[in-house]
């Protein structure tokens, strides 16, 4: 059975390592990148272009 200490530490755990990710997420350069909604599979630029 879990403990309400070791619950809490799990959760705290957890919130930090969202909290982590969600952080590098907003460092990443996605200026140039088109939403997923632009993406249509098979329409590809095939010229080299990049």
């Amino acid at each position: 059975m879990i403990t309400s200490d070791e619950h809490e530490a799990a959760v705290a755990a957890t919130a930090r390592h969202i909290r982590n990710v969600i952080g590098t997420l907003r460092e990443l350069d996605l200026g140039t990148t088109a939403p997923a909604a632009a993406y249509h599979p098979g329409e590809e630029r095939t010229d080299g272009t990049v």
